[in-house]
């Protein structure tokens, strides 16, 4: 009977140990960043950390090992009285499906890995014709989320470039852009690009993420008349 007793005051006091090991991890503010340039097929990340939630005084943080994008160590770069910015820019003929960070913290054993993922939206997909009194409506590869939302840009026949927001959500895969928002666009010829950007604000256990993801189309022409 002492024996058991022994057992089970020990195994609570593991227990206790772990769970007071758990409680005791230090809050980490994740800034993120990816940019994908479908035209250039160029993929840039950026990233920096702070001790400290979002509500409370916080400390730059870095990493003796550093940080890894998609498996791939990142360049730390100092920014004066702020913090370590870890950033990297490579050629990827397509955005991947899971855009990895990985770290590793003093209190862990294991990699810690915040994993993010923005759909491409690749060019411009009419449904039906384009005009500028009756607007356009777009052919999207998945309703916009919430958090998202997809800029038009148009370079027209005057050379300047006008930009058009749709904001998530959109309750189906295509959207219209009414004939007002064209308003003060000349009759022409318009080079056009797509930017799909995703705002997320998330906590996972101790970590609290800010990410910015974009996606910037390859160009097209339209004709608004």
């Amino acid at each position: 009977m002492p024996s058991k007793l022994f057992i089970s005051l020990l195994l609570f006091g593991l227990w206790s140990c772990q769970s007071t090991q758990k409680k005791e991890l230090t809050p980490i503010t994740a800034n993120l960043y990816v940019r994908y340039l479908s035209a250039e097929q160029s993929l840039r990340s950026e990233a920096t950390f702070y001790e400290g939630d979002t509500s409370s005084a916080q400390k730059a943080l870095s990493f003796p090992a550093g940080v890894a994008f998609l498996g791939s160590g990142m360049d730390a770069n100092e920014i004066p009285g702020s913090a370590i910015r870890y950033e990297t820019a490579r050629q990827l003929s397509a955005l991947p499906d899971s855009l990895r960070f990985s770290f590793q913290e003093a209190q862990q054993q294991s990699l810690t890995t915040i994993s993010l993922h923005l759909s491409p939206i690749d060019s411009l997909q009419l449904i039906g014709q384009a005009s500028l009194k009756e607007g356009l409506a777009l052919k999207l590869p998945e309703p916009l989320a919430a958090n998202e939302s997809l800029l038009l840009l148009f370079t027209g026949p005057d050379k300047q470039t006008r930009t058009i927001v749709i904001e998530g959500p959109t309750a189906a895969a295509q959207t219209k852009v009414p004939g007002p928002a064209f308003q003060g666009f000349p009759a022409g010829t318009y080079q056009c690009y797509m930017v799909k950007k995703q705002d997320n604000q998330n906590q996972v256990g101790h970590l609290f993420i800010n990410s910015t993801l974009e996606y910037y189309s390859r160009e097209s022409a339209i004709v608004l008349q």
